[in-house]
């Protein structure tokens, strides 16, 4: 009975997506959001450095010192935030996921077999 249940799950979720919906749902970062997310980062980033500068360079003469500090501090946030949001991730989704990929290896699997 339980063959058939499989078999059934198979051909239900196997469609277009080829069994793969719901691990694509399940990406640590898709395509339409990262299509968000850099310009929102470029346009912080800008208009960061552009705050920090003004209001560091009644203090120095410096501009590319400052230009330094503002463009290693904000790619070491950048990264920092990255890892710890891929921490969170894979804290919250992570067994989920692999969950999911070893189930679509067995069904594929008892499909092979002709059960």
């Amino acid at each position: 009975m339980a063959r058939l249940g499989n078999k059934y799950l198979l051909k239900k979720y196997s469609g277009c997506a080829s069994g793969t919906l719901a691990l694509k749902r399940m990406l640590k970062m898709p395509l339409n959001e990262i299509l968000f997310i850099l310009p929102v980062i470029l346009i912080l980033r800008i208009g960061g450095g552009i705050h920090f500068i003004q209001r560091m360079i009644n203090y120095t003469q410096r501009f590319g010192m400052l230009l330094a500090i503002w463009l290693i501090f904000y790619t070491a946030l950048c990264i920092w935030g990255y890892h710890a949001s891929h921490r969170q991730w894979e804290k919250k989704y992570g067994k989920l996921r692999e969950e999911i990929q070893l189930f679509l290896e067995a069904l594929l699997d008892e499909s092979k077999d002709g059960y």
